[in-house]
């Protein structure tokens, strides 16, 4: 079943001969053509959607772990000092993953 259903630029939305769209009224190629359009945009906006979320979240790991190393470097072994700074590294952590979970869709 390789009918071509999806309006393709520089083409008619009748594909072969005697299969696929061509068999319905021209409203009817109109409306589906419409609908797949719509549908293939939609895929487009869900797919930015999730590689925006994915950038998001890798940045916010990535940086979650340099602030949290250099906690650690900082702190030197105090441990008054590593508290001060994991507790300023965990409020970045907890803004960081407000911000990912945003982008639920």
């Amino acid at each position: 079943m390789s009918n071509n259903l999806i309006h393709q630029s520089g083409g008619g939305a009748s594909p072969q001969s005697g299969g696929g769209i061509s068999r319905f009224s021209k409203p009817e190629q109109r409306a589906m053509t419409r609908a797949q359009n719509a549908e293939i945009a939609r895929g487009m906006v869900t797919a930015t959607r999730i590689q925006a979320a994915g950038h998001v979240t890798a940045t916010a790991m990535h940086m979650a772990s340099m602030l949290s190393r250099e906690a650690a470097f900082l702190a030197d072994g105090d441990p008054q000092t590593a508290a001060r700074l994991n507790f300023i590294v965990d409020s970045f952590a907890d803004n960081a993953a407000w911000e990912v979970r945003q982008f639920r869709g």
